[in-house]
């Protein structure tokens, strides 16, 4: 199977930071910026089956966004080559890249993995900006953690425009269950108050990780086809009137 991708240069540079391809992290927000704005959105994946017909595979843009040290950057390495991270290393921003199948259906996931220091609070409208999906996480071990989450829905909201938006609040660290100080029916309430899926996990143990992703796949799906119904209704109202 022949795979082409389009790609700017400027994604083209790699490092190998947790053994995983992943873009630069930049310390310069100007920079940043710019590097994500040229690669969300440029990349168009075309896959060439063995019939000979052409298929574009969809692309999924997902953020993840929470507290410092909650395991997103562990929870994203875990998910994209199988490797648990034992050192804390904070991160400013890395992206991932990885195909996977949802309900039979291939689609690639460009996964940002945010920093969760209030340093780089103010970058968040702009992850928020250009992310289609948001994995929001906290750590099952830490109550504080918990509360922080709880003002990252209004802010996706706000910068959204929008009062829907495919979002999964994920309890991760559920190996730690003699240091729990979030119950699991806290996390259920807080996505059924959101109405978002909620699932605990652990990046250590690799459990539940892949159900995470695709997970928001589903929402994102979900979200997907409930516009395009309220437009065709909206559509079809017009054309009665």
């Amino acid at each position: 199977m022949q795979k082409l991708s389009r790609l700017s240069s400027h994604s083209q540079y790699r490092s190998r930071k947790h053994g995983v391809n992943l873009l630069p992290v930049v310390s310069d927000i100007c920079q940043l910026k710019f590097s994500l704005c040229v690669l969300w959105g440029q990349y168009q994946r075309i896959d060439n089956p063995r019939n000979g017909a052409l298929v574009v595979m969809r692309e999924f843009k997902v953020v993840v966004l929470g507290s410092g040290g909650v395991g997103k950057s562990a929870l994203t390495v875990q998910f994209v080559s199988n490797t648990f991270i034992e050192k804390y290393d904070p991160t400013i921003e890395d992206f991932y890249r990885k195909e996977i199948e949802v309900e039979g259906q291939p689609c690639v996931l460009e996964i940002l993995d945010t920093a969760g220091t209030e340093q780089f609070a103010s970058m968040r409208d702009l992850y928020i900006k250009n992310g289609q999906g948001f994995v929001i996480v906290y750590s099952i071990s830490s109550q504080q953690t918990f509360h922080d989450i709880k003002v990252l829905r209004d802010q996706i909201l706000r910068v959204k425009g929008v009062d829907q938006v495919p979002i999964l609040l994920v309890g991760n660290k559920s190996d730690l269950e003699h240091q729990r100080q979030v119950r699991s029916d806290e996390g259920r309430a807080l996505a059924q108050f959101w109405n978002c899926p909620f699932v605990e996990c652990s990046a250590k143990i690799a459990q539940n990780v892949n159900t995470v992703f695709a997970e928001i796949v589903r929402e994102m799906n979900y979200m997907q086809k409930s516009r395009h119904r309220r437009k065709q209704r909206c559509c079809d109202g017009c054309c009665v009137s």
